[in-house]
């Protein structure tokens, strides 16, 4: 699954990938806490307002560098039970939910920043939607 960015008022080409960001949740996520947006699967906010916190996160001061992420790989284990010749011993299954993460690289944020913050001009005062 995934999050668009966009704005009405940019022409929106999937083809060139031209007037919209696509991101997966966690990067989204991360984005818009990064830009102090709240997390919400779906939201919107005025593109001036996207622009300037855009524009403040990418001064060049340490505090807004993202560092890389390691990626990972988890799956909740569930413990059963089988019997075998009137023994009982415990086994360890997967019945669970699989979550796979991406390792993401240093600067992503910043670049996906710099993205947005092209988006949000072209907006001028429209909206900023995602979803």
């Amino acid at each position: 699954m995934s999050v668009d960015f966009w704005s009405d008022e940019v022409r929106r080409d999937s083809e060139t990938g031209q007037g919209f960001i696509n991101l997966s949740n966690t990067n989204a996520a991360d984005l818009l806490s990064w830009l102090g947006l709240p997390v919400e699967p779906g939201g919107e906010a005025p593109a001036r307002d996207v622009a300037a916190r855009c524009r403040r996160r990418l001064w060049p001061i340490q505090e807004n560098h993202d560092p890389a992420l390691p990626g990972s790989d988890t799956a909740t284990s569930t413990l059963g039970v089988v019997e075998q010749d009137r023994t009982t011993r415990l086994v360890r299954g997967t019945s669970g939910p699989r979550v796979i993460t991406f390792p993401r690289r240093e600067g992503y944020l910043r670049q996906r920043t710099e993205q947005l913050l092209a988006l949000a001009e072209d907006a001028r005062d429209g909206l900023i939607r995602w979803g």
